[in-house]
């Protein structure tokens, strides 16, 4: 989360700050696009509603989908952030400041 990043970036160790993002900086506003309902016989025998599953987005990352829904044909899935579309609070307090390291930081700059 870079909002939240850039409010504790210059804290020294121990100081504490509380940070509220709006969802839009935070985990992003719900989509949609991302509720996909598939062939029930696409899913595991034993899963539930609520369950997690693992899916495939088109540039072959694996995203979590919740089961929103099941019947014997269908199942609906929602690969939105559960927090997607809601604002927060984080209440931090910086234990150890360090220096990342070069492969943390091309880490970084790679996303």
């Amino acid at each position: 989360l870079p909002a939240l990043e850039t409010a504790v970036t210059g804290l020294e160790e121990g100081a504490s700050k509380t940070v509220a993002l709006p969802s839009d900086e935070a985990f992003g506003r719900r989509s949609d696009d991302r509720v996909i309902e598939v062939p029930r016989a696409q899913m595991p025998p034993d899963v539930n509603v609520g369950d997690m599953v693992a899916g495939q987005d088109q540039a072959g990352n694996q995203i979590p989908l919740l089961i929103v829904e099941l019947d014997a044909s269908t199942a609906v899935l929602d690969g939105n952030h559960p927090f997607a579309d809601k604002d927060v609070v984080f209440k931090v307090t910086v234990e150890k400041v360090e220096q990342a390291t070069p492969e943390e930081l091309a880490m970084i700059r790679g996303h």
